[in-house]
């Protein structure tokens, strides 16, 4: 599915930033914008963005 996209967003839980998991949906290179929220690491952000990914910080609504 990614393959065939013409822009790939990761919408990602700042908590999430900087984990290492089991799963990998794609490298760093493949995406086109990460979008997260204040609690992202200031630093794990800042090696997204050197990787020449653009990072979005948006406000996140608690329910």
């Amino acid at each position: 599915m990614l393959e065939r996209a013409s822009r790939i967003i990761a919408v990602v839980d700042g908590s999430k930033i900087g984990k290492v998991t089991l799963a990998k949906l794609a490298d760093i290179s493949d995406i086109d914008l990460v979008v997260t929220d204040e609690s992202a690491d200031a630093e794990e952000v800042g090696r997204i963005r050197a990787a020449g990914v653009p990072v979005k910080i948006v406000q996140a609504h608690e329910n």
